[in-house]
């Protein structure tokens, strides 16, 4: 389903519900004399009046034509095609289609059919121009064509009157058959534009008082989303009025309104809705019965009325405005007012305040009075009575008028969708081009917001179209960022609107004030007396120039009136906050920048968006010369603090944060500052994050600006084909782009296509590993690689579910002439040997320039490597790189690929057959390969191979040849023991012996093996420099031997790892004898879990401090050093000689007492350590307060301080560490670079502290917490622990799925699980999530009591890094109370047995009205159906029926027997004497009619006196009634504002559906949990929508709309 198909859907089920029982049958007696009446009608007077009613009818069908032709075509009025040829026609034409067909409907002589057609809709159609129209018609019968026909007719004008008639009428065509309007933004000169030409039909509709919710939604909602939100509303809920309707009668009124108002917020219109009344009158097409208009301008009428003639009759006015009506005809004119139209503009612009209460008005026009006194007459009828007036006003004017006197009260809504269009087009005046300007409009949800006020309309027109009417071959960009818009649009209110006010800029100053303060406090509407007065605004609120930004809203509250003002937007807000900055003096920017820096959610984003795109040069040029000078140090301030800001985030970790800032620079446009930025090496990574068109047209322009870009990460990014266009102009920049597990990359190829074949594309590096590319997306793929311009030299597609059907294509792309492809990797793949085979075609091309191939786990057998052999010795071959490892080669295969090794053509230098079922019986060829003459071979994989003792022994042989080049050769887990020793060691000593790296690790070689090991390492002809011993089986035994041979005179030996050996600490001093020699060329040296203690410590020492230690890197974790070790150990570390730059002591058994000795190491003058690895360590307070001593000292070079988990910091030491690590620190330091990856877990508690510092109750933790614990825990029975288990399951399973695989790993470092079993169970928990974790947890319950305390052991050593509140609190629950606590709360209450019965009922009862929960089957559906339901709540909104004046107090037990009629029991008095055994639940408080007051005095104490309900509940919660029972309140956030909530003891909040809810909610609504599945799927791709999925009540009608789509079967 389209997005289109879905918004429809969901505006169906919204907008359009069936009208309520009461409405329905309110128009009962409508609905059925409607047909009698329209029968009546002959079919000229039907044409008539459908002709009359035509563009309301139009107005009316478009809101559902779909179901009026459905209407027609059941009763075979139309035909199916006919219906669907209308539907298209409406589709295509908008409101013309439908007056269309009405026009063929009227041809067809089916008129009648057509209105009964819309009075069967009008039961569930809630359109009330439908239902007015319907009325009329009813009501007025024959007389209607009367009516029509007058309104048709001009007035009658007497002869003598004609000429003056004639010339008043030539006056007021002359003065509106034009606008005035700018050429151009820049340009003040007007020009006059045809009114009829411009003109574009605004909504008007009866006066409707949104609720605050409903304008609230209008002030927040953007883009599409707000335009249909706006048009469906008044669809439903308005009864629109046509601008040539607002002088008709209504239904129901003998005769026309003569006092109507149209009201409209600034710039929507008012005026332009005036003079089309005046032009079409003078036109002759409209308002016929008016013999005279009228029009005066409050704003003149200010000029009147002064001390030379504070007084004047109406035909002065008259003659003051019209002089050619200076005549004695005149008052002739004025003693038919019947036949007069009065027009008013621009109330809100009067100096007066009208009082259509005032006693003394006029009666005649020639007496002399007061103007505001003239006009007060007119409205109140007392002057000209039976004329008509029309008032135009801002809403706020009409605050204090009495409107009784008002016939017609209209309010102007602006544009809608189709009217912005096409205000656009006769803008443009050019169709095309305005469309194409709407579309780029459209695709922008701000500015497209805007486009409801007319004058928002022009000013984006303005600014647009010097752009859009150039030819595209000669346009530059279009205006890019919102804030280059709305710069436009200010510049455009203060110069070209003529809105004078002094001061301005003080003016704006405080406007911006207000509204930051606005933005801060989440406050959209303003009052005028408190927000308007605290900012200074109140004295200039009837500046015509403020209304440029605010409009006005009459809010009525209680039963007083207050003006409020509200921005057009919330964006415009953010604006308006942002500019006051540049504005004022600077000095309040740097508390502002600070407050953006501490703020979390995104409350400050568009604000944060806005301050940077306002500090550019092209700012201050267009609005200084209007607003004098902008501050210039507040620019360089935010530009200074967003580079600073970029920085950080793009060489962080937080992706969020780095797209955040890219945005940011986005709207500075400042291509000098991105590339100072960003830089040309940066790697941006945006793995795994949701990226909109919108995001990727901001990040591709911003990579633009640095010209050459490293690399751009956008793995598991999911883009669509859109995204990838808009990305377009950065990917043609970027070095290296990587889209793996981009899934429907296959869709994407198209539109990736342009980047890779550029011509100034620098694209040489692309991943699309787990692309799932197939094939097909890989034979598109290879066309690019074709093209000329493809400059590709990197592709890797791992694991992009190939076939062997896609290597032809590939063949071809790499043989291609202008191939640029030096790298391709297809590891994981089914590619099989015929695929091999096709590819190895292409390899064998002279054009062909791959040098690195990699085929690993390609299901390859023998079978290829004669194909492959082929290609490596063909004459063209290129190949330096060959992986193949994880296939089943086997000794046949890798017999016949040395065919191809031992050609002079092979360049093969790195070869990999790592895992390919390798036995000795390969070796002895593949020994003669690397001894072939013209053997290029440097590095060779055989791990994992079976090539035990007597392979490597014949493998030595091809070693010691002179025409030997291996470097490097792997044999780790080979099955070798110190059997094969011997052959090595001859093989490093040989002469000619060339390998430099060997690794050894993860066999039996023991130390008889190691030390004839080391007698080849000991002789002058061995290049041995990396050597792998890990796990090798040794001890201190052959140290000796390993001392001496890198100690000796030739040894070039850099890197010896020994990790997971017994060395001892015996075995490490003999290792530092030869470490302390000046023959020691050793910088790296890995010791972990070598079973250590601080006994060698002294010895490390020591060779940290020799004059000729080389020593840079020292690898100590995993043993057990202790703090005393370390503290010696930081002696050598201070040490002027020490080179060390990499210490690791993770799992060192470390506490605070070694931060001292660190302290002083990092601090010490000589200092070079820039990483240091600390692990899992509780450092307490003290520690981290020496530590950061160090940290601070400007002899620190540490860049790295990794893994550390700084346990049970207080919130002072946080502040402490952010001083240390601040940009201050950092640059008085001249550590830029300094890189500090700290996990610092800080229990929630912290976060969430108020200002006070003080921690909520309950949630902290003991420091001796992770010591108690397992002491504890241990004391338990296995038959407690299980209940224990059992009853925390849930809660341990919410922790656990947090991090499961760390858990795992703890158990199978402590034995308890194997890797096996690990593997397994985080399988499970990928594919079930947390009910597999469930199932986990139970499986380690059905294990011994042993594992069951290791599991507990091992979660209370993940709490320390934990960031887990729960798991926090259970520990602290189960160390305190013991195994007994928890036993209580699974015990049902002790009832009595003369009590037993009215239990049993009232749990039954409760039961029976909980168990199910009320649902409709669809949205159409208006039935109810029941659902099974597990939880239960009542409604505190049932005591608004409560505390009547019959009943304003009652007893608590009489509350009780209310709800619960059954409890009218005397053993309820003694229910209630055990309060600890009640709950008491009340539901709603928002929607209760008192406010609780919980400081209130006057409480209940006993159950059966008299009190107000709402006492009752205060009582309860004060804890004065029934002390001990239980008290849940539910309620929304706004309700708790003013309530005191000391007296509360737990206070949460419902977050909603978390992502597994949410799957889950569809699946049990669908009760299919496959189309559950599929639906949620789809909702999953829909940002939007799956972000509504949070809120329950969403997701029910999300999933109520896609139902009865999925549940179809997919072909139908």
């Amino acid at each position: 389903m389209s997005e289109d198909g879905l918004c429809k859907k969901f505006v169906s089920m919204i907008s359009r519900k069936r009208r309520s029982d009461e409405d329905i049958d309110a128009l009962s007696g409508l609905t059925q004399r409607f047909p009698k009446v329209i029968k009546t009608f002959s079919h000229e007077d039907l044409l008539k009046i459908t002709e009359f009613y035509k563009p309301n009818l139009a107005y009316v069908i478009e809101y559902d034509i779909t179901s009026i032709l459905q209407n027609l075509a059941t009763k075979n009025i139309l035909t199916n095609d006919e219906a669907k040829r209308f539907k298209n026609k409406e589709k295509f034409e908008g409101l013309a289609g439908v007056e269309s067909f009405i026009s063929d409907i009227m041809k067809m002589d089916r008129l009648v059919s057509l209105w009964e057609a819309l009075a069967e809709e009008l039961e569930r159609f809630p359109s009330p121009n439908l239902t007015l129209i319907l009325e009329e018609v009813t009501e007025w019968g024959q007389k209607l064509l009367v009516d029509i026909q007058a309104s048709l007719q001009p007035p009658t004008i007497k002869a003598h009157i004609k000429g003056l008639y004639e010339t008043h009428k030539g006056g007021v065509s002359e003065s509106t058959r034009s606008l005035e309007d700018q050429a151009s933004l820049d340009d003040p000169n007007m020009r006059a534009v045809d009114f009829e030409t411009r003109y574009t039909e605004l909504m008007v509709i009866k006066h409707y008082k949104r609720t605050y919710s409903e304008r609230h939604h209008e002030l927040v909602k953007m883009g599409k989303t707000h335009a249909k939100l706006v048009e469906e509303q008044t669809k439903s809920k308005c009864e629109r009025i046509w601008t040539e309707h607002l002088f008709r009668r209504s239904p129901g009124n003998e005769t026309a309104p003569r006092i109507v108002f149209v009201s409209g917020v600034a710039g929507m219109g008012k005026t332009t809705i005036v003079q089309k009344i005046m032009f079409d009158w003078a036109r002759g097409t409209q308002y016929q019965r008016f013999a005279f208009v009228f029009l005066f301008k409050f704003k003149e009428l200010n000029l009147l009325d002064t001390e030379e003639e504070p007084q004047m009759p109406l035909t002065r006015l008259i003659v003051r405005h019209y002089k050619y009506l200076n005549d004695p005809r005149l008052k002739e004119i004025l003693q038919e007012p019947e036949s007069l139209l009065f027009i008013f503009d621009g109330l809100d612009e009067y100096k007066h305040t009208l009082d259509f209460t005032e006693q003394r008005l006029c009666s005649n026009p020639d007496d002399y009075i007061p103007v505001h006194t003239l006009v007060t007459s007119l409205v109140r009828r007392t002057l000209l009575k039976g004329c008509t007036v029309l008032i135009t006003s801002r809403p706020t004017a009409l605050e204090a008028l009495d409107m009784k006197n008002v016939d017609r009260f209209t309010e102007i809504l602006g544009f809608f969708p189709k009217q912005r269009l096409m205000y656009f087009q006769k803008f443009f005046g050019d169709a095309d081009r305005g469309s194409e300007a709407f579309q780029y409009v459209e695709e922008n949800a701000i500015l497209y917001t805007m486009c409801f006020n007319p004058s928002y309309c022009w000013t984006i027109c303005s600014v647009l179209k010097s752009h859009f009417m150039t030819p595209e071959a000669e346009r530059g960009a279009a205006p890019r960022t919102v804030t280059e818009l709305f710069v436009m649009f200010l510049h455009n209110i203060l110069t070209n609107h003529k809105r004078q006010a002094k001061d301005q800029r003080g003016i704006l100053i405080k406007l911006g004030k207000m509204a930051y303060y606005g933005v801060v406090n989440r406050i959209l509407v303003f009052y005028d007396k408190f927000e308007m007065f605290t900012f200074g605004l109140q004295p200039v609120l009837s500046s015509p120039f403020l209304s440029g930004f605010l409009k006005e809203i009459l809010q009525r509250e209680s039963t007083l009136e207050h003006t409020t003002y509200t921005f057009y937007h919330l964006t415009l807000q953010e604006f308006m906050a942002a500019l006051s900055y540049y504005l004022g003096p600077s000095g309040g920017i740097k508390e502002l920048l600070e407050k953006l820096e501490s703020s979390q959610d995104g409350q400050f984003e568009i604000l944060t968006r806005f301050l940077a795109g306002l500090a550019t040069p092209s700012v201050f040029k267009t609005l200084g010369g209007v607003m004098g000078d902008f501050e210039r140090k507040t620019a360089k301030q935010v530009l200074d603090w967003v580079k600073q800001k970029a920085e950080q985030a793009l060489w962080g970790q937080d992706k969020h944060e780095a797209l955040r800032v890219c945005q940011w620079l986005y709207e500075t446009q400042n291509k000098r500052l991105i590339r100072d930025a960003i830089g040309q090496d940066l790697k941006m990574d945006f793995s795994g994050m949701t990226l909109s068109p919108l995001d990727c047209a901001v990040l591709g322009s911003v990579i633009s600006c640095c010209g050459e870009f490293e690399e751009l990460n956008l793995k598991e990014t999911n883009l669509t084909p859109e995204c990838i266009r808009r990305l377009e102009p950065g990917l043609i920049c970027c070095r290296h782009v990587n889209l793996a597990s981009c899934r429907n990359f296959t869709e994407l190829c198209s539109a990736f296509s342009s980047a890779l074949t550029a011509e100034h594309s620098r694209l040489t590096e692309l991943d699309l590993s787990w692309g799932f590319l197939g094939d097909a997306g890989v034979s598109e793929l290879c066309k690019d690689l074709r093209d000329p311009n493809c400059k590709l030299e990197k592709l890797r597609l791992f694991s992009c579910r190939l076939t062997s059907r896609c290597c032809s294509a590939l063949s071809s792309a790499v043989s291609f002439p202008q191939s640029q492809l030096t790298k391709l990797e297809l590891n994981d793949n089914n590619l099989c040997d015929s695929g091999v085979k096709r590819l190895c075609k292409g390899l064998r091309s002279e054009n062909c320039k791959l040098k690195t191939l990699r085929l690993s786990e390609c299901s390859l057998t023998s079978e290829c490597c004669s194909a492959l052999y082929s290609a490596l010795s063909d004459e063209h071959s290129r190949l330096t790189e060959l992986e193949l490892h994880s296939n089943k080669l086997r000794d046949s295969g890798v017999t016949e690929l040395c065919v191809g090794l031992r050609s002079e053509n092979c360049k093969i230098k790195r070869l990999s057959l790592t895992k390919c079922g390798l036995t000795s019986g390969c070796c002895s060829i593949l020994s003669a390969s690397l001894s072939a003459p013209h053997s290029r071979l440097t590095e060779l994989q055989l791990d994992e191979n079976k090539l035990k003792d007597s392979g490597v022994t014949d493998l030595c042989e091809g070693l010691r040849n002179t025409n030997c080049k291996l470097e490097s050769l792997r044999l780790d887990s080979c099955h070798l023991t110190s059997g094969c020793c011997s052959a090595l060691s001859s093989a490093l000593s040989a002469p000619h012996s060339r390998l430099t790296d060997l690794n050894l690790s993860d066999n039996k070689l023991e130390n008889s093996g190691v030390t004839e090991l080391c007698g080849g390492l000991w002789n002058k002809n061995c290049k041995i420099e990396i050597l792998s011993l890990s796990h090798c089986h040794l001890t201190s035994r052959c140290c000796s031997a390993l001392s001496s041979a890198f100690s000796a005179p030739h040894s070039r030996l850099t890197k010896l790892e020994l990790n997971d050996n017994k060395l001892g600490d015996s075995g490490v001093d003999q290792l530092c004898e030869g470490l302390k020699s000046e023959n020691c060329k050793l910088k790296i040296l890995c010791l972990s879990k070598c079973h250590l203690t601080s006994g060698c410590c002294s010895a490390l020492s020591l060779v940290l401090s020799a004059p000729h230690s080389p020593l840079t890197e020292l690898d100590l974790s995993i043993n057990q050093l202790g703090d005393s070790g370390v503290t010696v150990l930081c002696k050598g570390l201070r040490s002027e000689n020490c080179k060390l730059k990499t210490l690791s002591l993770a799992s060192c058994h470390l506490t605070s007492r070694c931060c001292s000795a660190l302290s002083s190491a990092l601090s010490a003058p000589h200092s070079q350590l820039t990483e240091l690895n600390l692990g899992v360590v509780d450092l307490k307070d003290s520690g981290l307060t020496e530590l950061c001593e160090g940290l601070r000292s400007t002899n620190c070079k540490l860049e790295k301080l990794r893994e550390t988990i700084l346990y049970l910091l207080t919130l002072a030491i946080t502040e402490g560490l952010a001083v240390v690590l601040s940009n201050q620190i950092l640059h008085e330091t001249g550590k830029q670079s300094f890189v500090v990856l700290l996990v610092v877990v800080i229990c929630e508690q912290i976060m969430s502290c108020d200002p006070s510092g003080v921690q909520p109750a309950g949630v902290k933790v003991s420091q001796g917490l992770t010591q108690k614990f397992p002491k504890v825990i241990k004391s338990f029975s296995y038959d407690d622990l299980q209940k224990i288990t059992k009853y925390y399951k849930s809660y341990l399973s919410y922790v656990i799925e947090y991090n499961i695989m760390s858990i795992l790993q703890n158990l199978v470092t402590k034995n308890i699980l194997t890797n096996n079993e690990a593997k397994r169970f985080k399988a499970a928990e990928k594919h079930k999530g947390r009910a597999d974790v469930e199932s986990f947890i139970s499986d380690i319950m059905k294990m011994d009591r042993g594992v069951l305390v290791s599991l507990w052991e091992a979660l209370a050593e993940e709490v320390v890094r934990f960031p887990s509140p729960n798991m926090t609190r259970i520990l602290k629950e189960v160390t305190e109370a013991g195994p007994n606590f928890f036993q209580a709360s699974l015990q049902p209450p002790p009832i009595k047995a003369h009590i037993k019965g009215l239990y049993k009922r009232h749990r039954g009862g409760v039961s029976e009205s909980t168990r199910t929960l009320e649902d409709q089957p669809s949205p159409g559906d208006t039935n109810m159906r029941a659902l099974g339901l597990e939880t239960s709540h009542t409604e505190l909104m049932e005591l608004n029926l409560l505390d009547t004046e019959k009943e304003p107090q009652m007893p608590l037990t009489r509350l009780i027997v209310r709800h619960y009629k059954y409890l009218n029991d005397p053993k309820l008095r003694e229910i209630l004497q055990k309060p600890e055994s009640l709950l008491f639940i009340f539901d709603g408080m928002d929607e209760y009619k008192h406010k609780l007051d919980f400081t209130e005095q006057r409480l209940c104490s006993n159950p059966d006196d008299y009190f107000t309900v709402h006492t009752l509940v205060i009582s309860l919660v004060r804890r004065t009634l029934l002390k001990g029972c239980t008290v849940l309140i539910t309620t929304r956030p706004t309700a708790l504002e003013t309530l005191n909530m000391k007296r509360v003891d737990r206070f949460a909040e419902i977050l909603g559906f978390f992502l597994e809810q949410r799957l889950i909610y569809f699946k049990k609504f669908f009760g299919d949990a496959d189309q559950g599945s599929e639906a949620f799927l789809y909702v999953e791709e829909n940002a939007i929508l799956y972000t509504m999925c949070f809120n329950s009540s969403y997701c029910w009608i999300i999933c109520s709309v896609l139902k009865s789509h999925f549940i179809i079967p997919e072909e139908e």
